[in-house]
């Protein structure tokens, strides 16, 4: 994959995830661990590794360690599962 369409995979899910929750990147990218921030960054997360970007790419754009990202990537269908706030 190639820059530009890592740009153009980022631009669609950040713009999808802006209009439901209203938060930008910016936003959720900031430290913290509550659930109004987690939530879009794993949705982030997840559509971004659903659409081939790697856990470290990931990791660099919210400014989180890789290990969080995969962290996500494995709870995401959990929480899809069994978390209806999610």
């Amino acid at each position: 994959m190639n820059i530009l369409e890592e740009k153009n995979i980022i631009t669609q899910i950040v713009g999808a995830i802006q209009i439901v929750t209203g938060l930008s990147p910016i936003e959720y990218s900031k430290e913290g661990r509550t659930l109004d921030l987690y939530y879009p960054r794993a949705i982030f997360i997840h559509h971004c590794h659903e659409k081939g970007l790697t856990p470290v790419k990931i990791a660099s754009i919210i400014h989180r360690d890789r290990t969080s990202v995969l962290r996500a990537i494995s709870k995401y269908d959990d929480e899809m599962k069994y978390n209806k706030a999610f």
